[in-house]
């Protein structure tokens, strides 16, 4: 029985790292900035256009106003139109 709990408490040790390996690359590899997710490929947009979309999104008040304007749909009710 002594057996069996070590090897049970051994995986989920063994899980809960690897989940959180996982959760950490994938949150390293999309992108951070609601603008520039929503906007998809940025190559042709001017950086204009990138800059007002953070203004009015709020995310232009620095890291803890950026977070209170995240919540919810910010950048969806920042007036974009629904192609882009």
């Amino acid at each position: 029985m002594g057996r069996y709990l070590v090897t049970r408490l051994a995986w989920s040790v063994l899980i809960i790292v690897a989940s959180s390996m996982v959760v950490f690359l994938i949150l390293r590899v999309l992108p951070s900035d609601p603008v520039l997710a929503r906007l998809g490929a940025t190559t042709g947009v001017d950086p204009g256009v990138i800059e007002r979309l953070r203004r009015e999104a709020g995310l232009d008040l620095g890291h803890a106003g950026g977070v209170e304007m995240v919540e919810g749909d910010a950048v969806f009710r920042a007036g974009l139109p629904a192609g882009l």
